[in-house]
């Protein structure tokens, strides 16, 4: 015996896709929510750690210009922490500690309003009595004044250290008596991870990506289902249960003018007495069907009697029925009728001496 071969028509797998959209759009929308907040709990943790680095550095610096604490090296840097240094000569006319103005109010305020860092979650509420303690300096010789900036973000500490400078400069210039002040090396930009805050752009992209993984899943999880629960969508599955399809399948809009077509061409094109209308599984209603089917036989005066069965899978009462009828036929629903239901009736029928119509799909 020859084996049936099963055609599948994949047109139906983006049909069902269409149907189920508002489920993948959900879907998609809970997993970017989910993706997004996850990354945003990731940079709240990275910035908490961070703040904690920089209340580090704070206190090393306080200590050692206090010596309140041990004498700190490089070598005690905090991990994960980076140096910018800029070197300036002064030419005094007289001498003065030019490395007290560098912590000054006059130039932190300025360098935090222009780089906006209180804008960054591990420099929330940030004051120049805080940041001064981020920023160290020296007199090397007599002229040259040696600023080393130190932070959790290299390019952010080279920001700082390049601001300092740029705005250390005029207040020298009104509170020294220099002859000339020159930079020699610019703030120098160290190695490292940057953006160290917490950022939309990162959230946003991470949303993006875990709304294209939550639809990619969905169009996984809805292939495999279509390929798994085989049930009635074309009239090659109809054919491939051993029926015959009736008509196009019917649609909810349409569903009362298309049963009433249906109802004349039971009337017109079948000279039967007695036919059985049975639903496969129980999951259409017979309702409209029935009204339709009883108002067309009563306009045309036909002599025709239909009996109906709402599920004739569970419902013995429809194989009872069946007997007493010279033709059955069949309503399925689409997309949840299954195939094999309606091959195990064909098998059933077979036995029976009764004109098998078809089958009506239903949506």
């Amino acid at each position: 015996m020859q084996k049936q071969e099963r055609l599948i028509d994949m047109r139906q797998y983006f049909i069902m896709l269409w149907e189920k959209r508002i489920v993948i759009i959900i879907v998609a929308v809970i997993f970017a929510m989910l993706a997004s907040g996850y990354n945003y709990i990731k940079q709240t943790k990275e910035s908490a750690s961070e703040k904690a680095l920089i209340s580090t550095i704070m206190k090393q610096n306080h200590d050692a210009y206090y010596g309140t604490g041990k004498l700190y090296t490089d070598a005690d840097k905090p991990s994960g922490t980076y140096n910018s240094a800029a070197m300036l000569c002064l030419d005094y006319k007289k001498g003065k500690d030019a490395g007290l103005l560098v912590g000054s109010a006059d130039v932190l305020d300025k360098v935090i309003a222009e780089l906006k860092l209180s804008n960054y979650s591990d420099m929330k509420g940030i004051s120049a009595d805080d940041l001064k303690w981020m920023v160290n300096s020296n007199v090397l010789g007599e002229k040259i004044l040696n600023i080393v900036v130190t932070d959790v973000d290299p390019k952010r500490a080279h920001d700082i250290c390049e601001k300092v400078v740029e705005n250390y400069i005029p207040v020298a210039k009104k509170y020294l008596d220099l002859n000339s002040i020159q930079v020699i090396d610019g703030a120098s930009m160290p190695t490292g991870k940057t953006e160290r805050y917490i950022s939309k752009k990162q959230i946003v992209k991470s949303g993006i990506k875990g709304g294209i993984i939550g639809i990619c899943g969905m169009l996984f999880l809805l292939l495999i289902l279509f390929l798994l629960i085989d049930t009635l969508r074309t009239e090659l599955d109809v054919e491939y249960a051993g029926f015959k399809k009736i008509g196009k399948t019917i649609c909810k809009r349409d569903m009362a003018v298309e049963l009433k077509k249906l109802a004349y061409t039971l009337s017109a094109d079948y000279e039967i007495k007695n036919i059985l209308v049975a639903d496969v599984d129980g999951k259409f209603d017979h309702s409209i069907l029935k009204s339709s089917i009883d108002n067309v036989l009563k306009h045309t005066g036909s002599n025709m009697k239909v009996m109906y069965c709402d599920d004739l899978q569970h419902d013995p009462i429809g194989f009872e029925m069946l007997s007493r009828c010279e033709a059955i036929l069949l309503t399925a629903t689409y997309g949840k009728t299954k195939v094999r239901d309606l091959k195990d009736l064909n098998s059933i029928l077979k036995l029976v001496d009764t004109e098998r119509i078809g089958v009506v799909l239903a949506k």
